[in-house]
Formats: structure tokens, sequence, C-alpha cells
């Protein structure tokens, strides 16, 4: 009989160089944490799904909607809790957090068949209601979400968006055990910033879908995300040694003080790459493997149920000798990764602010940087990157294409880049899980 697999995360470091001079004054280096390969195991999930079906999810839309959530019925156990809800001006509570069993898989679909679409949009009031239903738990699985659907901005209940993640920020703080929140907008009418706080602040994923037929493509891969969790409340802790010194954290993981950051949870076979730069004192000695950075990974394991911790430190020879021009390839091309989020996230800035030449200029020099990698054109990944910053400069023709498309794709793009986690089944960050899910739901369509 073959050995159980793992189920702990790996903890391990690169550096840019393996040897750097000793008057070197700064150098990158990063932490990896990859989430082991799980087959056939995962805990039991609590699920609400929040559905905006207001008068403009009519026709084809809400038809896909009604067949997608009654698939996602039929991909829980009877350990999972599914509850529905749905708003227009006002908010209903279809069904509260019930388990999946046959029976009440029955009566989930009965209800999403039910739903009707009329009226305006209660944004507010909806995710309020789903919160509630999740901080009333009395028995909690360890892997809680709500997955919010719209098509339009909020015109009804509390609009601002501070307001709104006020409110969200006083529910998760009573919550027992964490919930997630993931947004999914469609169209050109929702508002991508609103849902990008909100999806942050609940350490969730924004989707943003175009066309009818990719709402069961972003419901397929949220919810193969959301069976695959293999641990919670990741926690990085940086301690430079001596002689060392932090310059720069190049992450958009919430900070948690000056020298930890939270990555929340993680899916079966994601991997997180966590790009740091550090300042080296000057030195007169040769010295071998000397210590930079301490990294320490405290994390819960969901399928083991019990809280784990690693340690590892990056470590550089240093010489006066001549060291080496050429930086570590996988370093280099996470680099580049990062400043290709943060150069989508410059682009959209100067954008809102209708400043669309700057925004262009920004993704132009990105393209540069990319393109001139030493691994430009031995990497394929260094050109996928450029081919996505040259697509994106097309969405600053006019403020009408920015605004209805440009604006949500830069989003978009900028948060699978900054977390490397994918919003559609087809990205190169889908998992097996996530794509699975999906081509389970292209079968049970063609029948």
């Amino acid at each position: 009989m073959a050995p159980a697999l793992s189920t702990q995360l790996q903890l391990s470091t690169t550096v840019e160089f393996e040897t750097v001079s000793n008057n070197a004054s700064s150098i990158y280096l990063m932490a990896t944490i990859t989430a082991p390969e799980v087959e056939d195991k995962r805990t039991p999930v609590d699920v609400t799904c929040v559905i905006d079906r207001s008068g403009s999810m009519s026709g084809e839309k809400i038809a896909l909607m009604k067949e997608t959530l009654s698939f996602m019925v039929e991909q829980l156990h009877d350990n999972d809790k599914l509850s529905l809800v749905v708003f227009d001006d006002q908010v209903d509570t279809l069904l509260p957090l019930t388990n999946m069993t046959a029976q009440s898989k029955v009566q989930a679909t009965k209800l999403i068949e039910s739903i009707q679409v009329d009226g305006s949009t209660n944004l507010s009031g909806a995710l309020f209601e789903a919160l509630d239903i999740c901080k009333g738990r009395k028995v909690a699985n360890d892997v809680g979400s709500i997955i919010l659907f719209t098509d339009g901005r909020a015109n009804k209940g509390i609009l601002k968006t501070e307001d709104i993640l006020t409110g969200l920020n006083g529910y998760l703080k009573l919550m027992k055990k964490p919930i997630n929140v993931f947004t999914l907008g469609f169209g050109g009418d929702h508002d991508e910033n609103m849902l990008k706080s909100i999806s942050e602040a609940g350490s969730g994923t924004y989707y943003y879908i175009t066309k009818n037929d990719e709402i069961p493509q972003a419901f397929s891969d949220c919810l193969g995300g959301l069976l695959s969790v293999t641990s919670q409340n990741i926690k990085l802790k940086f301690e430079v040694m001596k002689g060392v010194t932090l310059k720069a954290i190049h992450s958009n993981y919430k900070k948690l003080s000056t020298d930890q950051i939270l990555l929340g949870d993680i899916y079966a076979e994601e991997t997180k790459d966590v790009v740091i730069e550090v300042e080296i004192e000057k030195s007169q000695h040769d010295v071998d493997n000397f210590e930079l950075v301490n990294f320490t990974l405290s994390y819960y394991n969901v399928l083991e149920k019990e809280p784990e911790d690693l340690e590892v430190t990056a470590s550089v020879n240093r010489s006066n000798k001549s060291v080496p021009s050429t930086p570590n390839e996988r370093l280099e091309q996470q680099k580049v990764r990062v400043q290709h989020a943060e150069a989508l996230l410059q682009s959209k800035a100067a954008a809102d602010k209708g400043d669309y030449e700057t925004a262009r200029t920004v993704l132009k020099c990105q393209i540069k940087r990319e393109e001139e990698s030493p691994f430009a054109k031995s990497n394929a990944y260094f050109g996928q990157l450029a081919t996505e910053m040259n697509d994106m400069i097309h969405h600053f023709e006019s403020p009408q294409i920015y605004r209805e498309k440009g604006s949500k794709v830069l989003i978009s793009k900028w948060s699978e880049s900054n977390y490397q986690r994918s919003s559609e089944p087809t990205s190169e960050y889908a998992t097996r899980k996530k794509r699975s899910v999906y081509s389970n739901y292209l079968s049970k369509a063609k029948k």
C-alpha cells in the first residue's frame, strides 16, 4: 500500500544570486509556500450564495444563473451546508444554511427554479444578511464562504463602499471561524472598485464576467477552490539577521505588522511566492551561507484539524571576487510578476482620473521591462505577461470602453498576478480541482 500523501504545506526560499559581492547593498529573495496535492480528501464547506435578482437579470442571464446554482447544489456532499439569499430592492433568504442531503438538494433546486427577477439593487442589505447567517452558525464547518453575484451598482440600502466595508469588517471580527467573501461582477454596469474592496476585505477573489456563458466558469472556479482548501489563516513572519535590513515587502497581502503578513487560505496545488528586498551591510571578509532572513510560517491545517508551523532561513555566499550577474530565473519571474501587478494598479489609478495617456505609459514601461528580462527569449512566461499588457492598452481607447470593460479587466488581471490565483478555469493559475469542477459542469450541460 502506498504511503499517505502529506497534507502539510512546504516552505522554501530562493535568493536572487547564490553569491554577492561584499560591497552589495541590496538583494531580492522570496519565500515560496506550496500546498500539497490532495486526492479525494477535503473538509466540508459552508457556502452562502447571494444572488442579484433585479430586473436587469432577466432572460438568458437568470436562466444560466439558475442552471449554475443547481449544478453547485449537485457538487455538495451531505456534510456541506448551503444557504441562498436573493436580492433586488428587497432581501430574501430562500434557504437557511442547510446540510445538502439528497432531500435538501431537491428542496434547494426547487427554490432556485422559483427565483423571479424585478426591482433594483440592495447589495449591502443582501451582503449583511449573508454575514448574519454565517455569524449565527451553531456548528460551523472550517471552510466558510459567501459568493456574491451582481450585474449592477448598489442603488438601495448603503451605497458608499467605505460604509459597507465598515459593516463587513465588524461582522468578520465576530466570526468564530473565518469567512471568505467572493464577489462576481457581470457586465459593464457593476462597480468593480466596490466589489474588489469587498473581496479583499473578505480575503476572497473578485471575478469579472463579460458575457452570459462565463457565469458557470466563474462559479466553477470559485467552487473548485472552496472544495480544495488545505490550510487557513496562513501567516508569514520575517526575521532579518544581523547585518541585514528589511527594505521592502513586495506584496499586497494584508500586513499584520512591519514583519508579518496574512496570506489567508490556500488551495491544493497552489503556490504563493512572497518577494522581499533586503539591504546588506558591507563586509571585509568572505562568508559562506551568510544568513539573511528567517521565515516562519504558521497556519491551520483544515484537513488534519490542527495548527502547524514551518521555519526556514535564506542565506547567500559573500565574496570579494567577481560574482555572477545573471539572477535566479524563478525569482526573476516572480519579481517581474509583482512589478506587472503593480503596473496594472498604477495604470488603473491614472485611468480612473481620466489620465489615459499616463495609464498607457505605465503599461508600456512595464512591457519594456518584461521584454528586456535576461530570460525573455527562453521563458515564455515573460512573453505572456507582455502580451497581456499590450492587450490592456486597447482598453484606454475611449472613456466608454474603459468604464464598461477596461477598468474591470485591469482589476481582474491584477488580482490574478498579485495573488497567484485564477479567476477562471482556463487561467494558468487554475488548479486541477478548479478545472475538474468546470469540466463536470460542461459534461452535465451537454446531456
